[in-house]
């Protein structure tokens, strides 16, 4: 008798069955790009919005308890961020839960969210580009209300973390939205197929 725990999927009807067609080309973002990439925006855009922060009237000087925010940020960010994914593939492309996996890619310390079967482009932009207008939204908004160093720089991380997921939508735009892509386990991206 199993014991894994499954998520109701008795609203989402399952995926189509789809045949893929002939491979037209590979899109992926490498580790050491995207980590160079996150990195440079992570500076970039805390320190705009840290700028911004001690710009507006009801700035919040540095509170010790702003370290709580902090780790509790970091910690929530990525099951959040890979949550996400995960809901924007069973909502946009109907996956099923049982098709989604779950891990990190060593030495890079890299999440993701990796759907084993093919899916149009549109539902995959829709799914890449969830978590970053989601958390990045709430990021914003947590920001204007409360501005401070620490969510200045909370807010650049959460957006650096869509760096990927925004380079690969960029580098699928030349596709036709109903052409299928199979995600890539192993880098951020996937190969793009016509459909058969």
């Amino acid at each position: 008798m199993s014991h894994h725990a499954t998520l109701p999927t008795a609203d989402i009807p399952p995926a189509p069955v789809i045949s893929l067609g002939t491979k037209i080309a590979e899109i992926r973002v490498g580790n050491l790009a995207m980590n160079v990439a996150g990195g440079l925006l992570l500076v970039l855009i805390s320190v705009a919005a840290i700028l911004l922060a001690h710009a507006l009237p009801h700035f919040a000087s540095p509170q010790r308890w702003h370290l709580l925010i902090l780790v509790g940020s970091l910690l929530a960010l990525l099951p959040v961020h890979e949550g996400l994914h995960a809901a924007g593939l069973m909502k946009f492309a109907r996956v099923p839960w049982k098709k989604i996996r779950f891990g990190l890619i060593w030495p890079w310390g890299i999440a993701y969210c990796h759907c084993a079967i093919p899916i149009s482009i549109r539902s995959y932009c829709r799914m890449a580009l969830l978590p970053v207008a989601v958390t990045g939204l709430v990021a914003i908004v947590a920001l204007l209300w409360y501005p401070s160093d620490v969510m200045g720089f909370v807010t650049g991380m959460v957006l650096a973390a869509g760096a990927c997921d925004v380079w690969t939508v960029y580098k699928l735009r030349r596709f036709d939205r109903e052409m299928l892509i199979q995600d890539s386990a192993t880098e951020c991206g996937g190969d793009v197929f016509a459909r058969a």
